[in-house]
């Protein structure tokens, strides 16, 4: 049994009674949620930034090129990876769909961490 039948096997297993919450506050959450991802990831890349021109040093502009340079492709990368409509379904809650939203938003929280870390006060 593959791990796409074990996650349907036990998805069938829930109550077919669902709450859904008003899209209001689906809205509220979304918002509120991308937001703290956005300021985590920002805050992580402009530390690692911050940490690395304290322990090293100096570093060049062909270095902070490099680097804004390697978040902007990890971004592109991201937003050309993920699946939409070819692995959706009415629900979104399969395995493969649930992968999919970690995965993408996995990479965005890199590639923009590294944009800050670029732009950190590099003496």
């Amino acid at each position: 049994m593959t791990e796409q039948e074990r996650d349907n096997a036990a998805r069938n297993q829930f109550s077919d009674q669902i709450q859904h919450d008003p899209p209001a506050r689906i809205l509220h959450r979304a918002i509120w949620g991308s937001l703290g991802l956005v300021a985590s990831s920002s805050g992580t890349g402009y530390l690692l930034g911050w940490c690395v021109a304290n322990t090293f040093g100096c570093i060049g502009p062909p270095v902070i090129v490099g680097v804004q340079g390697g978040g902007a492709t990890f971004l592109l990368w991201a937003t050309l990876f993920v699946r939409g409509w070819e692995i959706q379904t009415g629900s979104g809650v399969t395995l493969v769909e649930r992968v999919n939203r970690w995965l993408y938003r996995g990479m965005y929280c890199v590639g923009t961490s590294v944009q800050p870390w670029s732009s950190a006060r590099w003496h």
